[in-house]
């Protein structure tokens, strides 16, 4: 009986580190504006975010003078664009 509660009991500690050893979430990286503008041409269109989700369904918000592209300062209010410094922290109702 002495043997199985030791069993036991080292099979709990094994079985709690494991559990306690579990990685968090990540936050997702920043994103830089150059690295979104594919064309280099220092505007964010539509096109360049298709496969963004976050992003293009943010667009419509962020596009301020409402000319399908993003400058730098529009992008700038862009949560993950923030993250980096390169952005200001605004929000997206700004």
């Amino acid at each position: 009986m002495r043997k199985a509660f030791i069993a036991g009991s080292i099979l709990l500690a094994l079985t709690a580190g494991v559990v306690q050893a579990k990685p968090t979430a990540q936050p997702k990286p920043p994103i830089t504006f150059a690295s979104v503008d594919a064309d280099k041409n220092g505007s964010i269109s539509r096109e360049e975010v298709r496969y963004m989700d976050d992003l293009n369904g943010a667009f419509g918000k962020l596009d301020g003078n409402a000319d399908n592209k993003l400058t730098p300062a529009e992008y700038a209010k862009w949560a993950r664009a923030a993250k980096d410094g390169e952005a200001a922290q605004t929000s997206l109702s700004k």
